[in-house]
């Protein structure tokens, strides 16, 4: 009887056993899955930064494996020199030895300036491919209502972010006016940010209340008003609302900073349509220009040179 007592909770633990076991393996998994780590923007920076330049990290390791074997032919070449002096050598050993130390020393400054440079212009474009990234995730409304991140429109637009006062916008707007036409056939969407508060005026209150966003007015408004219905499609393809204004200003802000321009003062970026940024400036956009020089997005031009729209 004892034999088979014994059995039997034997038995009712590795029943136990067995079905608490694969219940802790899901848990653990699903805890792996929950704390994998998310790719940053940083890291995505990096990655967007060495498939821009794929020779870069080849040409730092091989300028730096130079630059020690000059480092090492430098303490060589050194003691070599001052063993001679201690000696009394002959003064062609002498000039031979400092010829040596000369040649090593140019090679090790020249190797310290070349990875110095490269790292200064890695940083640089991978500070510069993190702000494009936070561009990138910045929202905005279209002219049809809809809402999307301004990375989504690569392919499709070439954003030109214009960001001031709202004098500042209403000229840039009207200086587009005259190649609006052209400027839509090459796929450019004008995105007004405005620096100042903003009051609307009185026309413009409807249009408020029925849906625009941060006191600006939507391009739909005139479609619901029964004004101006034929130039509707332009407009819901050439301009885009900024969302969360805050954050626009707070990405304009910190441009401003690192270019020392006046926060006072209207600025434009203008994107390739790849995301990148192409040009930017402190005066109104170069509207001519764009209209002039970038490729169309239609017919047989279509997508040749889009990511090498210059620098306007």
């Amino acid at each position: 009887v004892a034999h088979t007592t014994e059995f039997r909770d034997c038995a009712k633990m590795a029943a136990a056993a067995t079905r608490f076991r694969p219940t802790s393996r899901r848990t653990l998994r699903v805890r792996a899955s929950r704390d994998a780590p998310k790719q940053t923007t940083s890291q995505e920076a990096r990655l967007r930064a060495e498939v821009a330049s794929p020779f870069r990290v080849a040409r730092i390791f091989l300028v730096g494996a130079v630059g020690a074997g000059a480092a090492i032919g430098t303490a060589v070449a050194t003691t070599q020199l001052l063993a001679s002096l201690a000696q009394g050598a002959t003064q062609e050993e002498l000039l031979d030895g400092a010829k040596t130390l000369i040649v090593d020393l140019g090679g090790v400054a020249f190797c310290t300036w070349s990875l110095r440079r490269d790292w200064r212009a890695r940083d640089a474009q991978i500070a510069r491919m993190e702000r494009e990234a936070q561009l990138s995730q910045l929202r905005l409304e279209l002219g049809n209502g809809k809402t999307c991140a301004a990375g989504a429109l690569r392919g499709f637009h070439r954003l030109v972010l214009v960001a001031g006062s709202q004098e500042y916008l209403a000229e840039a707007q009207a200086t587009a006016a005259p190649y609006r036409q052209e400027l839509l056939q090459r796929g450019v969407m004008y995105v007004p940010v405005p620096m100042d508060a903003y009051q609307a005026p009185p026309e413009a209150m409807e249009g408020n209340k029925s849906g625009s966003t941060n006191g600006l007015p939507s391009a739909l408004d005139a479609s619901e008003r029964g004004e101006g219905t034929e130039t509707v499609p332009m407009d819901v393809r050439w301009k885009a609302t900024p969302l969360r204004l805050e954050e626009w200003r707070e990405w304009v802000k910190n441009q401003k900073q690192l270019a020392n321009v006046p926060e006072s003062s209207g600025v434009y970026v203008s994107l390739r349509m790849d995301g990148r940024v192409r040009g930017s400036g402190v005066r109104l956009p170069p509207w001519e220009r764009m209209a002039k020089q970038l490729a169309p997005t239609q017919g047989m031009w279509k997508g040749f040179g889009d990511g090498f729209d210059g620098a306007v």
